[in-house]
């Protein structure tokens, strides 16, 4: 999981010239503590409502994805939201922050580390956390 997200997260960097991701154990770990956080929640990581653990006071950024998908797939999702992204005035992007956010995390060139962390779910289905630092998408 971790060499294969890592791998993919870079392939995408690398397509834009930003320095590749290291891995972080660290954050890795935070992705999962919050997974076991939310267990007994409402929005666990199985219950299909992705909700941002709050990171209060951290300086990293996170992606979230769930669903019928492998590890890697979660990535190429965030990946495609550069569809929505003007590379020549990001003001003037498609639709809002939540359209291309993901993908603007991805590949911001300030983040340098990576942690991930998986749940798998009942149906061959899987929730993504990934956390970068530092953070991206500060505008």
């Amino acid at each position: 999981f971790e060499a294969a997200v890592l791998a993919r997260h870079n392939e995408y960097r690398a397509r834009h010239g930003v320095p590749l991701l290291t891995w972080n154990s660290t954050l890795a770990d935070y992705g999962y503590s919050y997974i076991d956080e939310i267990e007994s929640t409402d929005h666990s990581a199985c219950s299909g409502t992705l909700v941002h653990s709050p990171r209060t006071g951290l300086n990293f950024g996170e992606n979230l994805a769930y669903g019928t998908i492998t590890d890697t797939q979660a990535v190429d999702l965030w990946y495609d939201e550069n569809v929505y992204y003007n590379y020549q005035d990001p003001s003037q992007s498609s639709g809002d922050f939540e359209q291309y956010g993901h993908f603007t995390q991805l590949i911001w060139r300030a983040s340098t580390q990576l942690g991930c962390a998986i749940k798998r779910c009942n149906g061959n289905i899987i929730y993504v956390i990934c956390e970068y630092h530092p953070q991206g998408n500060i505008f």
